[in-house]
This record gives C-alpha cells, sequence and structure tokens, in this order.
C-alpha cells in the first residue's frame, strides 16, 4: 500500500511542466549552484535518538535539519527573483525514494515562483543500499530508487526540456536562456546492480554525445555551462581519489577542444575553484560546498552577455526563515547553534583520528579560551589538521615546532570568468 502511495505522489508531481519562457538573448541571468544537500524525509527520522547518532557521528551534515535548510533555500530564491537554480548531485541523504519525493515537491514550488530547476544525481542518491528508515523501535533498510525512477521522479526539473539526451544514461543539455545552455552530465561509475561507487567517469560514449550536443550550442552562439557531481580536476593533496573522475586525462582535453571552460562540481563538501591551463582556454572547475553543511552556502553563478560570468558564495540565512516558520529552539539560534555544533563534531573527529593512530589523547583535557577560539577559527577555515596539531601539542605528544604546518593557501570563493570563444 505504502508502495503504491508513493507512486501516486510521483504522479502528482510530475503533472505539471516548466512553462517558464526561455530567457531573452542579452538578459542578465542569477543561476544558483546547491550541491550535496542530502535530504532526509521527516517521515524517516522519527527516531530522535538515531538521528541524533546519526548527526553526531557523521561528517558533519546537518542532516536532522534538512528539511529547514531546503525550505530556506526555497524561501531565498523566490525573495532574490533567481532564475535558475542547479542541483549537481547527492540530493538525498542516501537516495531513499521518499526524500527524492520530499526534494521533489520543494522543487515544485521553487518553479511555481518562477525559478527554472535542473539536477543531476549524486553518487548517494541511486541504488543504495545504505537507505534507511530512523524509525521508532530502530532503523529499517528503506526503499531507495533506480535510474528509471529517479528521471520519473526528476521529469519536469530538466528531463523532458532536454534538447539532447544521452543514450547511455542520465545526462542532457537544457537550454533555458538563448544566450546560455546547461551541460548536465551525470558523472557516475556505475557497479554491481547499477549501484554509483564513490568515484566518478564520464564514459567515453557520452564524450562522443557531448560532442555532438555541444554543437547546438555553437550554432546559436550560445555560452555552456557543465555541470557534473564529481570534480574534473585535482583541487586537494588529500581529497582527490573518489573525487576527481578516474578519466580526468582524457576528458579534459576534450573540454578544452569543445570550449567547455566552465564546470560547476561538489562531492568534495569543501568550497574551492581550481583552474587548469589548457592548448585553447583555462579551464575552471567550480566546486560548491555541501549546503548542509556549515555554514549552508550556495554558489551564486551570474551572467552578463557583455561581460560574461561572476561566481561567489552566499550563506543561507536559517536563523531568519525559522522566525516566522519555527518554534524550535535551535532553529531560532541557528547561527551559534550550528557554528557551536560544527566545532565540537570536528574537534571529537580530530580527537578519533588521534587515537586511531594509537595516540594517547587526554579527552578531559581542559582548554583554554585562547586555544578554543584557536580551534574554532581553523575549524571554521576547514584546517582540521591544524586542529589535530594543536592536540598533539596540548597533550605534549609533540613540540610545536615538530608538527606539520598547514597549508595556509587561502581557498577561492569567488571568480570572473570572460566570455569563453
Amino acid at each position: 500500500m505504502k508502495k503504491i502511495l508513493l507512486c501516486l505522489i510521483v504522479l502528482m508531481l510530475s503533472a505539471c511542466s516548466n512553462n517558464l519562457p526561455k530567457i531573452e538573448s542579452g538578459k542578465d541571468i542569477k543561476m544558483v549552484v546547491a550541491t550535496d544537500i542530502h535530504l532526509l524525509s521527516k517521515d524517516l527520522m522519527t527516531n530522535e535518538e538515531l538521528m541524533d547518532q546519526v548527526f553526531t557521528y557523521g561528517d558533519g551534515r546537518f542532516v536532522h535539519y534538512s528539511n529547514e535548510i531546503m525550505s530556506t533555500l526555497t524561501d531565498t530564491l523566490k525573495s532574490n527573483q533567481t532564475d535558475i537554480l542547479i542541483l549537481s548531485g547527492d540530493l538525498t541523504h542516501d537516495g531513499e525514494k521518499a526524500s527524492h519525493i520530499a526534494m521533489a515537491a520543494q522543487l515544485k514550488e521553487i518553479e511555481k515562483n518562477g525559478t527554472r530547476v535542473y539536477v543531476v544525481p549524486g553518487n548517494h542518491d541511486l541504488e543504495n543500499p545504505f537507505a534507511k528508515d530512523y524509525a521508532v523501535g530502530g532503523w529499517k533498510i528503506a526503499e531507495t530508487v533506480t535510474k528509471d525512477e529517479f528521471e520519473e521522479i526528476y521529469k519536469n526539473y530538466g528531463f523532458s526540456e532536454a534538447i539532447s539526451r544521452d543514450p547511455n544514461g542520465l545526462s542532457y543539455l537544457v537550454a533555458p536562456s538563448e544566450d546560455v545552455y546547461l551541460l548536465m552530465l551525470d558523472s557516475n561509475k556505475y557497479g554491481m546492480l547499477n549501484m554509483p561507487t564513490g568515484s566518478g567517469i564520464i564514459k567515453n560514449e557520452t564524450l562522443e554525445w557531448i560532442k555532438e550536443a555541444t554543437q547546438l550550442a555553437r550554432e546559436n552562439n550560445a555560452q555552456i555551462v557543465t555541470v557534473m557531481h564529481h570534480n574534473l580536476i585535482k583541487h586537494s593533496e588529500r581529497l582527490y581519489q573518489g573525487y576527481v573522475i578516474n578519466n580526468s586525462e582524457e576528458v579534459v582535453p576534450v573540454f578544452d577542444e569543445l570550449n567547455l571552460n566552465i564546470v560547476l562540481s561538489g562531492h568534495m563538501h569543501a568550497q574551492s575553484i581550481k583552474s587548469t591551463e589548457q592548448k585553447n582556454n583555462t579551464i575552471f572547475d567550480i566546486v560548491t560546498s555541501s549546503m548542509s553543511i556549515y555554514p549552508m552556502n550556495v554558489g551564486v553563478l551570474d551572467y552578463s552577455k557583455n561581460t560574461g560570468f561572476s561566481y561567489h558564495l552566499e550563506p543561507l540565512d536559517v536563523q531568519t526563515w525559522a522566525e516566522s516558520n519555527s518554534t524550535d529552539t535551535n532553529l531560532l539560534n541557528f547561527n551559534e547553534y550550528a557554528k557551536e555544533m560544527n566545532f565540537i563534531q570536528n574537534y571529537n573527529r580530530a580527537v578519533s583520528s588521534l587515537i586511531e593512530e594509537e595516540y594517547d589523547i587526554d579527552e578531559s583535557l581542559v582548554l583554554s579560551d585562547e586555544v578554543i577560539q584557536r580551534l574554532k577559527e581553523a575549524n571554521f577555515n576547514g584546517v582540521i589538521r591544524q586542529i589535530k596539531n594543536e592536540l598533539l601539542v596540548l597533550n605534549g605528544l609533540k613540540l610545536e615546532t615538530e608538527i606539520e604546518v598547514p597549508s595556509t593557501e587561502t581557498r577561492i570563493t569567488s571568480i570572473e570568468i570572460k566570455n569563453q570563444k
């Protein structure tokens, strides 16, 4: 009975299509990029104790407030009059069908408010064996979705509007504007039982389709923005295996040949912009940080026909949203709550990591206000290694002169890119 009900909901969500007119040539375009939202349906988290564990021992995702964070995005897009919303994968926590349906309901509201929505799947979204219902009485396996079901649920958020489809998967090309086309790529590498692995790839067959599809944009003098979940090039010496597509060395020259010099990706959960100089172009891979991790950022990609593209980050104001929509104390004080919980999570992860490395850490160590502030700043800037180093010094396990100094390179969060050739 439950399965039948879910199917009916999918049909209801698919009942209306995007009737928004194509954006005329010469009009400035505002695109918001959100990635790694990891939405978990409220129907699947009725066990509060289990959800506390999911959050406490997780990777920093505020899963228990993912619906409220998504609702904040919905309201923000309405007030900012955004033209296009791009979701670059990991829409759901672990691919639960109920979570996909909850996400589609949010996207329906977003399009009602005049924003065009386009999605691609991430490695968490399809055939995921870790999909769970965190129910009262204990968790149980939740129903997930196949590639066909994913396409059906999100039919009105890219697939039905496509002017070209990759016959080998879920990649497609859309033309929301006369000036800008979106090349939406499924970068998942599918393994046993059609389940995506953590790593990604652009298959040779898909590369051949890309060559044909992009010609449609060139014939109409349109710029192309490429979107995929996995990264095109290396951003980190630590986070690259499983994050950068496996065949990056083969794909980058093809993108250069086709003048695909702007790529939006996610997967890494950290904000980063890197570029690679090629024969014809400088190719920019813009990784937007996870929307479900503090400070809950989205990327904003603005386009002007005269000047080109510019990208910057904007945080979602969950606390202001809560003032009109919630009585939850944590949400009403979300700025401080999220920052503090983010610090605690990463502090605990650093301690656990050192214990796994067989260091004898005094977990009851009382930290001074000065040290706590230094750790908070390190955490806020994403320098987890620095937290670990501080703990080594504080516990007398290493001298400050002996520890590895973390990179002080500031990650780029904004950039301007002139028009492509």
